[in-house]
This record gives structure tokens, C-alpha cells and sequence, in this order.
């Protein structure tokens, strides 16, 4: 009777057998840093951490610059792992997106593989590299082999100039645009958006002088890159007086004509935009500074641009406390939009967080 009444307690209590819950999705990773590094976290649009998309690496390892391939299955990234204790020197590894895979290392040079992008039809990545001398664009083919994604052949060398060249991204055409870096005759360093066409030819879409991370949309139309704005000046506690420059997203168009502002944000610094893939929503890192220069935070923001004008810049963050995060990438598919559009406000909750941390201090 005893072991019945047991058997009895323990059905009611239990109910039907409980149905193992699906692993998150994995629509938005980014880098996430902390002690042991920089990681790559899986993301939800409400800001929440779901899950760190790969295994934590031996030794302390910075995962950066995350990019889904064209059909959303594969993940390209740039890591130090296997490099030593080091965080400076990245290679670039590819992972299936999907939890707890294993990733692979596509390049092998004891120098630096950065920023990867990949070509219209997942068949290649091109990323900035180091192993040329300078810093100049090489394409490296790849093709599924089983679980992983490896490299096929060597990498092939796109550009090659005095200056360097940096953060790729691939039109849908195949052009790809750049950071292009160059030193100028008085000795300043000027970065323009520059485009490589299927020809080889090279020209700028852009003048500078501070003209970094460009993006295509999807469609094509319209390239988003990030460039300082100055914001007047401001008087020193010892009366000297400070520019004050932050950088925005501005647009052009595939020719480099109709330079404009595109999501402008004053007091922080936006850059490495990610588009959705159906254009809606622009994502992008977002640095806080401290009135001497000094890094604080850095955030996920993005925006609607579906949205009325003025636009609203919104914070993807994590609910339990701030952590610092950069470098979102996007998966190929549809995201939670309602959930997107309910998203905190970007400066409301930046103030929230730095009077919160002053406070803090204080009280230490």
C-alpha cells in the first residue's frame, strides 16, 4: 500500500512526462568579452545570452568577427586560438551554427588573418591579412567536408598597395568594398571606402579622411560605412579646450554619390554595421567614452529602418547586467521583429548603466 501510495504521489506530482526543450536559435551571435577573453555568445532579441556558440578554447582566446555564411549553416570568425598566450594574432575558423560544433582552422600563418567575408555563393571567404607584408585583401576558397568546412587550395592575393587594406564586404555582385588606408604627403593617415571590382581594377568610393567598416546592403544599393563628426568643443578642468569627435553611420550609394547620415547617435562611436537579410534592421557596435578618450562599454544597438524618421536606436542588451559586446552578425533569416521593435532605448538605458556604475563607485 505504502510503495502504491508512493507510485500515486509521484504521478500526480510528475504529470505527463515533460518534452525536452528545443536548443535556441541561432540568429544573432556576437563577441562577448570577459576574463577568459573574448567568446562568441548566441544572442536572443529581447538581449538575452542563450548559449556560447563554441567550446571555450584551452587557454585564454579572443573569437571575434563572426559572419554567417550565405545559407545560415556555417559561422567564419577570427580567433587566437592555437596561437599562444597572445590575444593579438588571429587566424580564421569556420563552425557549423549550431550548438556546441566544433570548430575548424581555415588559415595557417603566423601572422595576422582578419575580418572575414564571405562571397555571394559560400564558396570563399576574403579577409584582410598581414601575410603579404602589409595588410592587403586575399580570398580563400572552402567547401563542406562531413561536420566542418575546410579550406581548398591556398589563399589567392586580391590587392596589393603601399597602404593596407582592411574590413571586407562582399556585394551581392561580388564587389568587394574595404577600408582602404593610405599616408598622406604631410604625414596623416587618411581611410577611405574604396571598391574592388570583378576586373581587379580598385577605385574610391569615398574622401575620407576617417571612413572605416563598410557593408553592403543586401539588395546592393546602398554601402553603410562609419566616419567621425566633430561635435564642437569642450573646456578642460585645467581651461585648455578638446575637440569632440564621435563617429556615425553615414551611406552611399554604389557609385559613392548621395554621401549621407545614416543612423546618427551623438556622443558614441558606431561602426562595423550588419544588415538584416531582409533590410530592415542595421546592427552595429557601439563604444562608450569617457571625457579623456577612454573606452567604457561597448553595446549592440541597431535600428529600424522601416521605422518614421526620427529613428529610434534601440540596445540589445543582456537583462541580468551590463557586459561588454561587439561585432554582431546576423543569420540569414527571419528575426523576431515585434520583439526587436519593443527593445530599450539606446542612450535612456546608457545613462542608466554609467549613473549606475558611478553610484557604485561612490559608495566604494
Amino acid at each position: 500500500m505504502r510503495a502504491r501510495a508512493c507510485a500515486l504521489v509521484l504521478v500526480a506530482a510528475c504529470g505527463h512526462p515533460v518534452k525536452p526543450q528545443p536548443p535556441p536559435a541561432v540568429r544573432i551571435v556576437a563577441t562577448e568579452r570577459g576574463p577568459s577573453g573574448g567568446r562568441l555568445v548566441v544572442i536572443d532579441e529581447a538581449g538575452l545570452r542563450t548559449a556560447e556558440l563554441v567550446p571555450a578554447a584551452v587557454e585564454t582566446a579572443r573569437d571575434n568577427s563572426a559572419v554567417f555564411s550565405p545559407d545560415g549553416k556555417w559561422i567564419a570568425f577570427a580567433s587566437s586560438r592555437g596561437r599562444g598566450e597572445s590575444l593579438e594574432h588571429t587566424s580564421l575558423w569556420i563552425v557549423a551554427a549550431e550548438l556546441d560544433a566544433q570548430p575548424l582552422r581555415i588559415t595557417d600563418f603566423g601572422g595576422d588573418d582578419l575580418a572575414p567575408a564571405w562571397t555571394p555563393d559560400g564558396g570563399a571567404l576574403v579577409f584582410a591579412s598581414d601575410r603579404g607584408g602589409t595588410f592587403d585583401l586575399w580570398r580563400v576558397a572552402v567547401a563542406p567536408d562531413g561536420a566542418h568546412m575546410r579550406a581548398r587550395g591556398k589563399p589567392v592575393q586580391l590587392t596589393k598597395a603601399p597602404g593596407a587594406e582592411l574590413a571586407p564586404s562582399v556585394a551581392p555582385d561580388g564587389r568587394i568594398a574595404f577600408a582602404s588606408i593610405t599616408k598622406e604627403a604631410d604625414g596623416s593617415r587618411v581611410s577611405r571606402i574604396a571598391v574592388l571590382e570583378a576586373s581587379g581594377d580598385v577605385h574610391d568610393l569615398t574622401n575620407g579622411p576617417g571612413d572605416i567598416t563598410p557593408a553592403w546592403s543586401p539588395d546592393g544599393k546602398t554601402l553603410v560605412f562609419s566616419a567621425p563628426v566633430g561635435r564642437g568643443t569642450i573646456v578642460m578642468q585645467d581651461g585648455s579646450k578638446q575637440a569632440v569627435i564621435d563617429a556615425d553611420l553615414f551611406a552611399v550609394d554604389p557609385d559613392g554619390g548621395n554621401r549621407r547620415v545614416f543612423v546618427e547617435a551623438p556622443g558614441t562611436d558606431e561602426s562595423g554595421a550588419v544588415w538584416s537579410h531582409d533590410g530592415r534592421w542595421i546592427f552595429a557596435t557601439s563604444l562608450a567614452r569617457s571625457v579623456d578618450g577612454k573606452p567604457l562599454l561597448s553595446s549592440i544597438v541597431y535600428a529600424d529602418l522601416r521605422a518614421p524618421a526620427p529613428m529610434t536606436i534601440r540596445m540589445l542588451r543582456e537583462p541580468s547586467a551590463p557586459v561588454s559586446r561587439l561585432a554582431p552578425a546576423l543569420a540569414p533569416s527571419a528575426l523576431d521583429d515585434k520583439t526587436l521593435a519593443a527593445g530599450p532605448g539606446y542612450k535612456e538605458t546608457l545613462d542608466q548603466i554609467m549613473m549606475h556604475a558611478l553610484l557604485k563607485n561612490e559608495e566604494q
